[in-house]
């Protein structure tokens, strides 16, 4: 407070005072949007069936404990390749900084302020031992609404 001091009148929100949340989620209703509230019983984005045929193969599943190797449909995004990927900090250090290089497929012009989004992929498998963790295995795959 010393260096940033509020301004004249306000006083801090005491520590004991909870705040309103800025958003408030619900299951969705599912006569409002059955899709949406319908549960995944593949994980959405494995073969439902034991067995899947491509271009008249039989195939085997994939390994159901990696990530799926399609991409999110993110329009305006871009693919990039991580070409080393450094820490920064010391193993001792709390944050783990790092520098990563990219390459892209066509050159991308960047500026300073620049930001990057990445949008990482969790193993089916952590997912289920965090859902579990939580209690929230009876209702992860249903779809909530923001009110």
């Amino acid at each position: 407070m010393d260096h940033y001091p509020l301004p004249h009148g306000v006083k801090p929100i005491p520590d004991d005072v909870l705040l309103q949340p800025k958003w408030i989620l619900d299951f969705a209703d599912q006569e409002r949007d059955a899709e949406a509230a319908a549960p995944v019983t593949n994980g959405g984005s494995y073969p439902a069936s034991a067995l899947e045929m491509t271009n008249g193969q039989v195939e085997a599943p994939p390994d159901k404990d990696l990530p799926p190797e399609d991409l999110l449909p993110i329009p305006g995004s871009l693919t990039a390749t991580i070409l080393d990927n450094k820490r920064l900090t010391p193993l001792t250090h709390w944050q783990d900084v790092r520098h990563l290089t990219l390459s892209t497929p066509t050159i991308t012009p960047y500026a300073p302020g620049d930001v990057l989004t990445i949008y990482p992929k969790n193993f089916p498998s952590d997912v289920s031992e965090f859902l579990s963790t939580q209690n929230w295995t009876s209702t992860a795959d249903f779809g909530v609404w923001h009110c």
